[in-house]
């Protein structure tokens, strides 16, 4: 039976993934009303067993631009949540600027086969001054961080009872949410993995919500649930309400083995 979420139809049963807690936020976009946020998810579901990775971003606005999403490979997303991870446990290692490129090529355009592979959309993992974030990126969209902060109506202290910074805080609960990701997605698909014998129902079942207008997944709960904004603010930059998108940008050195039409320079 679908499950509401904060007095939204996901479409399905309500799963850990969908918890605030485990989902990222970043600014306000341009033309929305609410915050930025990422999610985890899988591509096609039927029956409790699910099938590809979805990593999302909703932008919670209108309109073919209002999300991006990415389907990394089990051992890309692994990947992912483990550099989190490293960045978390040795933050000097990894200084201000820093940014990962997870790029996914493609050669169908528009419907239409290319010679020459070029970006689809990037998962791109970066530290700034306020910590560690995480993006999507793919052209048209907008370019907005999400980042790892305590959940609502928690501050984390020192030992003086002074709040953590943004940083601080980014640092001490990456970890934990990338872990969280990582054990539950494994969990699913050792245990509820759909194999192919299923995947052509899946497929209709989801081209068939989509005409319904059944949202589903990890794309629900961007209309509501997350009433804490404003009001319950945290010191350090915990919580905070997000301010309006900025345009600061880094630069991938060089393009390392990327090839094809690879993009060197991400605005972020």
């Amino acid at each position: 039976m679908a499950e509401q979420q904060g007095g939204y139809q996901l479409g399905r049963r309500h799963r850990p993934l969908d918890d605030w807690s485990l989902r990222l936020w970043g600014d306000i976009a341009p033309g929305a009303q609410k915050p930025t946020f990422f999610y985890i998810d899988f591509r096609y579901g039927l029956n409790e067993e699910y099938r590809d990775i979805e990593l999302g971003v909703n932008f919670r606005k209108q309109g073919k631009e209002g999300k991006i999403k990415a389907f990394p490979s089990q051992s890309i997303f692994y990947a992912i949540c483990d550099l989190i991870k490293k960045m978390s446990e040795n933050p000097d290692r990894y200084p201000s600027g820093f940014a990962r490129v997870f790029d996914n090529m493609t050669q169908m355009v528009a419907g239409r086969r290319v010679d020459t592979p070029v970006s689809d959309v990037k998962v791109v993992v970066g530290m700034d001054d306020e910590g560690i974030w995480i993006a999507l990126a793919k052209k048209g969209h907008d370019n907005i961080k999400c980042r790892f902060s305590a959940p609502m109506s928690w501050v984390l202290r020192n030992a003086q009872g002074q709040p953590l910074t943004a940083k601080e805080v980014s640092i001490e609960m990456a970890y934990s949410v990338a872990t969280q990701w990582r054990n539950y997605v494994e969990h699913v698909l050792k245990t509820q993995y759909m194999g192919d014998d299923k995947l052509d129902a899946a497929k209709a079942k989801k081209k068939a919500d989509a005409f319904s207008g059944s949202r589903g997944g990890g794309q629900g709960g961007g209309q509501g649930g997350n009433g804490g904004w404003g009001g319950n603010n945290n010191g350090g930059g915990q919580q905070s309400q997000p301010a309006a998108a900025t345009a600061d940008t880094w630069t991938v050195p060089g393009g390392g083995n990327a090839g094809g039409g690879y993009d060197e320079d991400i605005p972020f």
